[in-house]
């Protein structure tokens, strides 16, 4: 079409002349550009029913579990207590048989109501191993001397009962409570001698005590005619008096050792000894030989010999009568 003010010549959808910007009122705007959106189906949509939340399956209450009160529960248990202290394999084993010793004398209550005391005692011997208490002090000589109220109670018992029979019937017993006596006495001057060399007392407690804990090992197949209680107490015996032996020995040994390894640095303080080194040998400068000047033999010089003269006779001496 042409312009209405200026005449050019301008498409009609143009909405301003070009040339002169005189509005077009006939110019046709363009179509908007429809969206795109998806085609509805023509199906209706089933929505799905709302579903119950689902409920918590009731609660059933559970029994409390009974506690395990088996000998084995025990003794796992005492294992873990005893390795939690970290002690050494000597106070380890101790501990271990002591607390042995106390369970067969606590089993064996009913046979002898005086196996309390050693009951008592071995428990208390438990706890000085557990607490690294050393053999030779009081405490070991009170649990000691505990234990041997046992055989005093039981031997004034039987002289009550029986009387003079008492050492009729039962005399081996009165033989291993003398023993017994003997040890005890033993275990106190190894407590109270702190002054002088002791190995020799502890040498004796050791014999002693492995003497009547054999004496007790042979009674376990004498004394199971009376019943398996009785058996039981004698191996609390063997192992309550096994725990000395073990901790005494044990501890003599260790001195010994000390005692072996402080003395030769006491010689070597007393007298220094001078330590021999490997050395490169010393290389002495060679000399050349001395040339010594040939042999000439000398000659004395010739002195000539006067003649003697005969000595004049003396007057003592007489002249041979001439002819």
């Amino acid at each position: 079409m042409k312009c209405l003010k200026c005449g050019t010549d301008f498409p009609d959808f143009a909405p301003s002349c070009p040339q002169c910007g005189y509005p077009n009122g006939q110019a046709v705007p363009p179509a908007p550009a429809q969206s795109a959106q998806p085609p509805v189906s023509a199906q209706p949509v089933l929505q799905a029913a709302p579903q119950p939340a689902p409920q918590a399956a009731p609660k059933v209450p559970v029994p409390p579990a009974e506690p395990d009160v088996s000998l084995r529960f025990v003794a796992d248990s005492f294992l873990k207590l005893v390795k939690g202290f970290e002690l050494d394999p000597i106070r380890k084993a101790a501990a271990i048989v002591s607390a042995c010793a106390s369970l067969f004398f606590l089993i064996a209550v009913s046979y002898s109501p005086m196996l309390w005391f050693c009951a008592i005692a071995s428990i208390f011997t438990t706890w000085l191993c557990v607490r690294k208490v050393p053999v030779d002090t009081l405490a070991f000589a009170i649990a000691y001397s505990v234990f041997g109220l046992n055989a005093l109670f039981s031997g004034l018992r039987g002289l009550t009962y029986l009387g003079g029979l008492y050492f009729f019937y039962n005399l081996d017993s009165f033989i291993v409570h003398l023993i017994l006596y003997g040890f005890l006495a033993l275990v106190w001057l190894i407590t109270v001698l702190r002054r002088v060399n002791r190995h020799a007392l502890r040498l004796s407690a050791f014999i002693v005590a492995c003497v009547i804990g054999a004496y007790e090992f042979i009674s376990i197949f004498l004394t199971l005619r009376y019943g398996a209680l009785a058996a039981v107490a004698n191996l609390g015996w063997i192992c309550f008096l096994g725990v000395y032996a073990l901790l005494i020995f044990s501890q003599d040994m260790a001195e010994m050792k000390l005692r072996r390894a402080a003395a030769p640095q006491t010689v070597q303080q007393a007298v220094p000894q001078q330590s021999w080194t490997p050395s490169a040998p010393v290389q002495q400068p060679v000399q050349p030989p001395v040339q010594q000047a040939p042999y000439v033999p000398q000659q004395a010089p010739f002195v000539p010999q006067q003649p003697q003269q005969p000595a004049a006779p003396s007057d003592s001496q007489q002249l041979p009568p001439q002819p």
